[in-house]
């Protein structure tokens, strides 16, 4: 063998054993590597699985913490400018879901630092201990060691994707979120309104006088007032109270922001007066004023329209008819109490600058929401001067006008009952102000709260009412059995209340009111007069109960002229009767003619008269 063939086999020899030694290198390199990626793929998906773990446990604190805040510093400044500030928190999209956002991402990197670190002390105590072990377990520990270092990192790596993801999710969620709770908010709002205002709905208080946008609502857990309980950007279907409680912690009672959801059934009060609200803001709003002087019997004529209203009318024409304020409904019964047995009622104070309202509700399957009469019992004294009349605001809201007259205050029947209102001065006190004084006090404050000017009516019916027509023999001028003869007279006289709108009119032509009357005719331009007794037949001396005579007429009539009750449909439907009554006089079959006579002569009186 030559030289040549000896250096080939040398250089082979030389490779075999290079190639040995790169494959013992690799093979102890891939060992290595493969036991640093099994302890880095250890470490990572314990660190997975830990990291979510503690990924939602942040997010869960993230919440909480959203919730206890201040109320305070949930509330940015621009929002703070274009909503009233409410104890509530703020809508979840615009407000606490960003909170999360920026606790998530400050918050989470603690409990993923606490992980990571836990590996990182790992593999320094593998690197520690390696260097007093032996080569192989050197060799093992060192490659442990390592994955450890690598499996810790990655612990952020892993977080900083969760909080990626989240931030990206969460941040869509809460942009499409604020655009819909915008629209909902828009649409119920804008809603709400058009309901309100073409059902004649409007938050007003009986007690102030007050129309507020909404009543404040009182939470029944913390007792804390809500100014603004509708749907806004504190929530749409309910608000979350952010009010305390005695234990010190937040309230975080769910308060419903509509009606229909059980708004209606918190405590309101109003935010001028502060009196406790119950049933406004439920209904379309009927406001009649009772007006007179002191002594002509509003609130005996009240009480007793009131009574006959919920009592019979609404039963027969399967009306309900209720007060919904608590206090309304025991000062009614209390005076329905005294007058069943025979006691009059005390005169109504004048001690407020302004008259009180009591609510009365009518409900029926007609209306299409319940209308809510607000009747206003003024003192007379408050028309003694026009300073005192001004501060009757309920005017403006004015729908009809109940004028009561005393018909012993006008000078003339007064002289010509002077020996009998001296043996009855107890029962008949006549009223110390005059039609005019009371009529032109009014009409000042009339013109003023609905900006009636240059000679025009005032476009709201005004029914005049005569009272205390049981008093002596009035009953036979201006009642029942006046407007009977009446009729009998004058055959185009059909309903027995035309006929005695045309008997008062004509008495208080004939006792010297004359003007009174004119003045009523070119101030108003619907007027009808009518005539009752408060307190019945026998409110004249001793009685064991009292009932009116005639009271609710009047106020069906104005009810009627609003259309709030089919009142003039029911009238024109007793006409019709009539007429077709008077026709079969004529008719060759008497026998129908009698049998229809008959039938009308059965109906009772007081039906044809209420409606």
């Amino acid at each position: 063998m030559d030289n040549g063939e000896g250096a080939i086999i040398y250089l082979i020899g030389i490779v075999i054993a290079v190639g040995i030694v790169i494959a013992v290198v690799v093979a102890l390199a891939g060992v290595w590597l493969a036991v640093m990626g099994i302890v880095a793929l250890y470490a990572i998906l314990t660190g997975f699985f830990v990291g979510l773990v503690n990924f939602f446990k942040t997010l869960q604190l993230a919440h909480e913490e959203a919730k206890n805040r201040p109320v305070g510093t949930a509330k940015p400044v621009l929002i703070s400018r274009l909503y009233e500030p409410q104890p509530a928190d703020l809508i979840y999209f615009v407000d606490a879901g960003w909170f999360v956002i920026g606790y998530m991402s400050r918050e989470v990197w603690a409990p993923t630092s606490g992980q990571a670190n836990d590996w990182f002390e790992r593999g320094r105590k593998w690197q520690t201990d390696s260097q007093y072990k032996g080569s192989v377990e050197k060799y093992f520990m060192s490659a442990m060691g390592i994955g450890a270092y690598v499996g810790g990192a990655l612990h952020y790596a892993a977080a900083l994707v969760f909080v990626a993801i989240f931030v990206l999710i969460q941040g869509i969620v809460l942009i499409v979120g604020a655009i819909v709770s915008t629209i909902l908010m828009t649409f119920i709002g804008i809603g709400t309104w058009l309901f309100g205002r073409l059902n004649s709905i409007f938050y007003r208080c009986p007690h102030c006088h007050e129309q507020m946008r909404i009543p404040v609502h009182v939470c029944p857990t913390c007792s804390t007032p809500h100014t603004r309980l509708w749907p806004s950007i504190y929530g749409v279907f309910n608000h979350r109270c952010h009010g305390t409680l005695s234990t010190g912690v937040v309230c975080g009672e769910h308060l419903p922001t509509i009606g229909i959801f059980g708004r209606n059934k918190l405590v309101q009060r109003c935010p001028a007066c502060d009196n406790v609200l119950e049933g406004i803001g439920t209904g379309t709003n009927i406001h009649i004023p009772i007006v007179g002087g002191p002594g002509v019997g509003k609130s005996h004529y009240i009480v007793m329209a009131t009574k006959d209203l919920i009592e019979d009318y609404a039963p027969a024409h399967r009306v309900t008819a209720e007060l919904p304020d608590a206090q309304h409904r025991s000062n009614y019964e209390s005076s329905v109490a005294l007058l069943r047995s025979g006691k009059r009622l005390l005169k109504t104070s004048n001690a407020d600058d302004s008259a009180s309202a009591y609510n009365v509700q009518m409900k029926t399957s007609r209306f299409r929401v319940p209308k809510l009469m607000y009747v206003y019992d003024a003192a007379g004294e408050y028309y003694k001067t026009e300073d005192d009349a001004m501060k009757q605001v309920y005017f403006k809201y004015t729908h009809g006008i109940l004028f009561i007259v005393d018909p012993f205050a006008i000078s003339q029947v007064r002289d010509e009952y002077a020996d009998e209102l001296k043996s009855t001065s107890n029962e008949i006190a006549p009223s110390s102000f005059t039609l005019d004084d009371v009529f032109d006090t009014m009409l000042t404050v009339l013109e003023h709260s609905l900006h009636v000017k240059g000679g025009k009516r005032v476009r709201r019916p005004i029914a005049v009412v005569v009272t205390k027509s049981d008093a002596f023999d009035l009953e036979d001028h201006i009642g029942e059995k006046a407007a009977r003869e009446l009729m009998a007279r004058n055959p185009n006289i059909h309903h027995l209340d035309d006929a005695i709108n045309m008997l008062v009119e004509q008495f208080l032509e004939d006792k010297g009111e004359g003007n009174f009357v004119r003045k009523l005719r070119s101030t108003f331009s619907t007027v009808r007069f009518f005539s009752c007794s408060a307190v019945g037949e026998k409110g004249v001396g001793e009685a064991e109960s009292f009932e009116g005579v005639r009271v609710l007429t009047p106020l069906l009539w104005i009810l009627g002229q609003i259309n709030i009750l089919p009142v003039n449909r029911e009238r024109a439907n007793e006409v019709d009767s009539y007429d077709r009554f008077a026709g079969e006089r004529s008719h060759p079959n008497k026998l129908a003619y009698w049998r229809y006579y008959l039938w009308e002569s059965l109906k009772p009186i007081d039906q044809t008269e209420v409606s």
